[in-house]
This record gives C-alpha cells, sequence and structure tokens, in this order.
C-alpha cells in the first residue's frame, strides 16, 4: 500500500523521521516523504535498525517532495525491491549507505543541490546501472553512469551495476571507495 508519512503522524511531524521508525515494514511498498521532512533520520550501525527503512523488503518507490535536506545515514538499507529514486533539489547531503544493499536499484538521478555525497552511498546496489547527476549541480558531473567533481579530476563512485567503465579524460584521483562491491565490473579504461 502506499504510505503518507505526514498523514500518519499528524500535523505536529515537521522536520524529521527518527531512528528505526519504519524499520522491517515488510507490507510497505511506496512512500511519498513530504515537504515538511527535513531529515530521514538515520543511525550509525546498518544491522540494528537505525536507518529510518531498514529492511522494509516490499518497498519499490520512494518519492521525495521538495524539502527534505538530508538523507541520513542507512536510511533505505536493505530496501531489496527499491528500484528507482529521484533526489530532489532540496536535497543537499547524502549521507553514509543510505541505500546500501538495495540490490534491486536500477536507477538513481540527482540533482542540483547535492554538495555532499558518501563514496559509499550505493555499495552493494549490484542491479544499479544508471546513475545521473544534473547538469547543473555545482558540485558533481556524471559521464557513462559514473559520479565525478564537476572539474572532472576526481573519480567519485561507478553505479555498482556496471561491467564496464571508461574514465573521463583528465582524472587525477579515485575515491578511495569508487569501486567497492562493483561485482559486475570486468573492465576499466583510464585514458
Amino acid at each position: 500500500y502506499n504510505f503518507f508519512i505526514s498523514f500518519l503522524l499528524g500535523s505536529s511531524f515537521r522536520t524529521h523521521c527518527t531512528i528505526g521508525a519504519f524499520s522491517d515494514c515488510t507490507g510497505l511498498t511506496s512512500v511519498t516523504i513530504p515537504s515538511s521532512v527535513m531529515s530521514m533520520g538515520g543511525g550509525d550501525h546498518s544491522h540494528d535498525g537505525s536507518g529510518i527503512f531498514v529492511s522494509c523488503s516490499n518497498l519499490t518507490s520512494v518519492t521525495f517532495l521538495d524539502g527534505v535536506t538530508f538523507i541520513e545515514d542507512f536510511a533505505f538499507y536493505d530496501c531489496s525491491n527499491l528500484n528507482s529514486v529521484t533526489i530532489p533539489n532540496s536535497v543537499t547531503e547524502i549521507k553514509d549507505s543510505a541505500f546500501y544493499y538495495c540490490r534491486n536499484l536500477k536507477s538513481v538521478s540527482i540533482l542540483d543541490s547535492v554538495t555532499l555525497m558518501d563514496d559509499t552511498i550505493f555499495e552493494d546496489c549490484t542491479s544499479l546501472t544508471e546513475l545521473t547527476v544534473s547538469e547543473s549541480n555545482e558540485t558533481y558531473k556524471s559521464y557513462e553512469n559514473c559520479i565525478y567533481t564537476k572539474d572532472g579530476k576526481t573519480f567519485v563512485m561507478a553505479a555498482q551495476g556496471l561491467a564496464s567503465v571508461k574514465f573521463l579524460e583528465g582524472v587525477e584521483s579515485i575515491h578511495s571507495r569508487a569501486f567497492r562491491q562493483c561485482r559486475n565490473l570486468t573492465n576499466v579504461t583510464i585514458p
């Protein structure tokens, strides 16, 4: 069923969803995050239910309305059927392992306002083959489903499901975990 957070929690719900609030809600299939929510509560341990939607195994879609500014650590950890996410313009930070182990996540679009992304946000998302950043984003850019710093000098991360990666010309450094858990990767071309 579709779940609209502000409807359930009422008018007093204004700034953030707390740690583990919807952990293991296996009947949850879609979620709309209203504009009144600024932060999607997370935690610093992935296996203790600290992310807000940890192990919601039937969650297939998440709609963020403009307003959310942070997607916290492990927010959607192990949402194994989540397949597509669009990060809205209001989000400025996506924290450590926010979408870790979302094995059916195929497509992610990151819009203009994101200025800080941990390089493990899509770790072990083995079906992720479409990873794009808006051309208007001032911090990051994408090229062939990989993310780079805007100047193209630092390779930040690859979409985890890619079999082949071709670097942009002029790359000078690679983030330490840029290819971690890229289990399908068989070919890397560095110019």
